[in-house]
């Protein structure tokens, strides 16, 4: 890279690139465990999706977190998580993002492209003045697409998916240790 521009694939970079978007918080492997620590009061969780099988949530109790995978966050005053897999969904509902607490996508999210990545997704969340946190994670889909570059070691990882849904499900099971019922 030339002097004075960042690299989003350079985990020397990833602090300065965060350091860019003030008004919201990236979670980086270094901050996962304090990120966590917020969420330990959650015991349970509903994932909503969109389709037939969608149904208002309803209220829940205050220990539940409510999840809503692409769409669904249309439908809802306000969510706990966001999810999409897709840079279309979250280019598309980003006015809608600032209802959720967190946004989850991969780092680079699909269709997979190695100049698509987290740093596109800030820019959205900045420009919609987003003020939560944004948990990139790690896919290995899109390392199988993109090669070990789509692998960036500042963020988390999370298993193989196929589907927002399913990375709504690893979110809360993996990294937010404490949900026990889904």
């Amino acid at each position: 890279m030339s002097e004075g521009v960042l690299d989003p694939s350079d985990p020397e970079d990833v602090q300065k690139i965060c350091d860019l978007y003030d008004n919201f918080e990236i979670i980086t492997v270094d901050k996962i465990d304090e990120f966590r620590s917020r969420y330990s009061a959650y015991n349970h969780a509903v994932i909503v999706g969109k389709g037939p099988s969608y149904q208002d949530p309803g209220t829940l109790d205050p220990n539940t977190l409510l999840v809503c995978v692409n769409h669904t966050i249309t439908q809802v005053d306000s969510c706990d998580v966001f999810v999409a897999l897709d840079i279309d969904k979250l280019r598309s509902l980003a006015p809608q993002l600032n209802k959720a607490k967190v946004v989850v996508c991969p780092c680079y999210p699909n269709p997979a492209r190695i100049d698509k990545s987290y740093r596109l997704i800030c820019n959205f969340l900045s420009a919609h003045g987003f003020t939560g946190a944004f948990v990139p994670v790690n896919v290995p889909n899109m390392q199988a697409c993109l090669g070990p570059k789509a692998h960036h070691p500042s963020f988390v990882s999370i298993g193989s998916l196929s589907d927002s849904g399913t990375l709504a499900a690893h979110f809360v099971t993996r990294i937010l240790t404490s949900v026990l019922t889904i």
